[in-house]
């Protein structure tokens, strides 16, 4: 038998390669391969059938940094790449994965203060603009998502030295501060002792106004609530009309904190006028930025002296004022018999421009259409 010979060339670049192409050719032969070089000589010896290392770790290891060194601009540009993927791909995941309601409830965690005012941002796509809610269904269930129960309050102006006075609504004790705060017997109010400071009377007269509900109350003193205050600011506000201003944090979050119950807030929405923003059903048809803005003030009707028609028998019923009549009648088809139609609010939410209106009560969702049953 003539045995075959094949010449393979190694340079310092490819011998690895080169080995492994001699390898493959004679793989069923026995081979035995010298590599000479100026410093030492090394004999391999591969064995048909028998799995074996070719080469020592050693020399895989400096051929590989040789390849590295070899090609090194591309290669430390290939290793940019991937660590600029690396950091794509870990705060894309985190974007998605971001869960709004739990970091609402590790800043309030985080925060010392027991009474915090919490908003949402929200970008309006179609003008691009930042809208701050302080109210709406969107930031109150993102509060219930993170279990923490919202606690709902009205915004007043007192008597007591003009100061304004947050005043949230509870059905049951609450913690303020370090201190537990009973829920108030009805038409009474709870005061902080910065508050009672400055008081020097039992009553407490407010005006409240929220969201379009306002009204005037006589409260009586509570329970005074001792929180630790500072006397300089109480030397401040003395002296300084605007300290309150200039301090909203301190005085929303701490200092001007009242507490009332459910039952005196039904009280006051006995008596109170609600003069409702986005309730004008006669405009609906129309522009909805002019539509939420419109405001139209709604009442019990207690009034039995009617012009025409009779008095509201259920909830999705109403009277309507000749004033309100006169002030609408542009967009009224039929001004005479408008007694009997069936009016419609907007939905707000259908809008493109849904964020601009988070704070506003959509009372499409509440009741869509109203009965006109009567006028006075």
């Amino acid at each position: 038998m003539i045995a075959r010979k094949k010449s393979f060339i190694a340079s310092k670049e490819n011998y690895l390669s080169v080995l492994y192409d001699i390898y493959q050719v004679y793989r069923n032969s026995k081979i035995k391969i010298q590599i000479l070089t100026s410093k030492n000589e090394e004999t391999f010896t591969l064995d048909k059938g028998k799995k074996v290392t070719m080469f020592k770790n050693k020399h895989v290891f400096m051929y590989s940094l040789f390849l590295l060194k070899n090609k090194i601009g591309r290669n430390i540009i290939s290793i940019i790449l991937l660590i600029i993927n690396i950091i794509l791909v870990f705060t894309t995941s985190s974007v998605i994965a971001f869960d709004q309601s739990q970091a609402i409830f590790n800043a309030l965690n985080n925060n010392d203060v027991n009474f915090s005012r919490v908003y949402r941002l929200e970008n309006n796509a179609p003008t691009n603009e930042i809208k701050t809610s302080f109210t709406g269904e969107k930031i109150y269930n993102s509060l219930l998502n993170a279990d923490i129960e919202p606690i709902s309050y009205i915004f007043s102006n007192s008597d007591i030295h003009n100061l304004n006075l947050i005043v949230a609504i509870i059905d049951q004790p609450v913690a303020f501060y370090g201190k537990e705060v009973a829920v108030p017997s009805e038409n009474c109010i709870s005061v902080t002792s910065f508050v009672h400071y400055f008081m020097d009377s039992e009553i407490i007269n407010i005006s409240f106004n929220s969201d379009g509900f306002y009204g005037d109350a006589a409260l009586t003193l509570g329970s005074i609530i001792d929180i630790d205050y500072q006397v300089a600011d109480v030397e401040a506000l003395q002296n300084n009309s605007n300290f309150e201003n200039e301090n909203e944090d301190l005085f929303y979050t701490k200092y001007g904190v009242a507490f009332i119950s459910r039952l005196t807030l039904n009280n006051l929405k006995d008596t109170a006028t609600n003069n409702l923003p986005a309730s004008n059903f006669f405009i609906s048809g129309f522009n909805t930025k002019a539509y939420a803005e419109a405001a139209v003030k709604y009442a019990n009707y207690n009034n039995n002296n009617l012009i025409k028609g009779h008095k509201p028998t259920a909830i999705n019923e109403v009277v309507v004022s000749s004033n309100f009549l006169l002030d609408n009648q542009n967009y009224i088809d039929d001004l005479d018999n408008v007694v009997g139609q069936t009016v419609q609010f907007k939905d707000l939410n259908a809008s493109p421009n849904f964020v601009l209106y988070q704070s506003v009560i959509n009372l499409y969702d509440i009741q869509s259409e109203l009965v006109i049953t009567g006028n006075n």
